[in-house]
């Protein structure tokens, strides 16, 4: 342990002159793990000339053969650790072979192969979306946001093709991207989207189009309200906060009368929001001054002081 140590301090240079009591202790299994556990945290916390050094020596210790014979191992474990250690130590010369794992059955390693696929390649990495047959959970789908966000926006390719996959979680993932780098030229492709089998996908997609608005998005969103299950119901009137126009008051003021509280309480809100009209429309509602309107339209002016 202290060897380890001792020598991760005299990291200067891409070659690292091994002292001859750490050789013999180097090919001690024990040993090397420890060491690679250092060199892997040291790594984590470095930049610039100090982590290409801290590379060099992991290459110069075998460590990237121990981790590609980890990857060829018959356990899942081992293949996302060893897919791990190579995406920490930034060792982009072995992509083509993590690059098949990102479709792999094995949750774990399918996630660390993914991960080091979109930091080594950025944008492009994401390719693996177009054959992805497993789904794409949404903690997954949000460190590979993060991934991205450390990198200069581009105008990627992909989106579209990714908009009509199969699998559900690719669409997903598609949408939130279309909406994060607003990609407005997507605006019929994610509509689209809103006559999906899965109510997650819509739900996403009205999100999106609140994003990617239109002077269309408003009726679009009323057209397909009442087809709607009652979560995406309130998203479509959420958005209309945002999105929404005078055109939209007489529909809202309808959704006054649902027997759905989180419905009415979402309505006046919305009406509220579009525009001073609303606002007056909200106060002059036939039913303003009974339960349970008088408690949402004073908490709606509340808010509003």
């Amino acid at each position: 342990m202290n060897s380890a140590k001792t020598l991760l301090e005299r990291v200067e240079t891409h070659f690292i002159p091994l002292p001859l009591r750490f050789k013999k202790l180097l090919p001690d299994a024990h040993f090397r793990k420890v060491l690679t556990k250092e060199l892997l945290a040291a790594k984590q916390n470095m930049s610039g000339t100090a982590a290409s050094n801290l590379r060099s020596l992991y290459r110069q210790l075998g460590l990237d053969a121990d981790a590609v014979r980890m990857i060829n191992s018959r356990s899942w474990y081992l293949k996302a650790s060893g897919i791990q250690q190579l995406e920490i130590m930034d060792l982009i010369d072995y992509k083509d072979k993590i690059l098949k794992y990102t479709n792999d059955k094995r949750g774990l390693v399918r996630v660390e192969a993914q991960n080091a696929i979109v930091k080594f390649n950025g944008f492009e990495g994401l390719h693996f979306l177009d054959h992805a047959t497993y789904q794409i959970s949404e903690w997954q789908q949000i460190k590979l946001l993060e991934e991205l966000s450390r990198l200069p926006v581009e105008n990627f390719p992909g989106i579209i093709t990714w908009l009509s996959s199969e699998n559900d979680s690719v669409v997903n993932f598609a949408l939130k991207l279309a909406r994060k780098y607003n990609r407005f030229e997507l605006y019929g492709e994610v509509f689209s989207c809103l006559k999906h089998l899965n109510p997650k996908v819509r739900e996403q997609a009205i999100s999106t189009l609140k994003e990617l608005q239109t002077e269309n998005t408003a009726n679009h969103l009323v057209e397909i309200y009442s087809d709607e299950i009652h979560r995406n119901k309130i998203a479509i009137i959420k958005a209309l906060e945002d999105v929404g126009t005078n055109q939209e008051i007489t529909f809202l003021l309808g959704l006054l009368d649902s027997d759905n509280n989180e419905v009415k309480i979402a309505a006046a809100h919305a009406l509220a929001s579009i525009s001073s009209e609303g606002l007056l429309q909200l106060q002059s509602y036939e039913k303003a001054n009974e339960y349970p309107y008088k408690d949402i339209i004073d908490q709606i002016k509340a808010e509003k002081v």
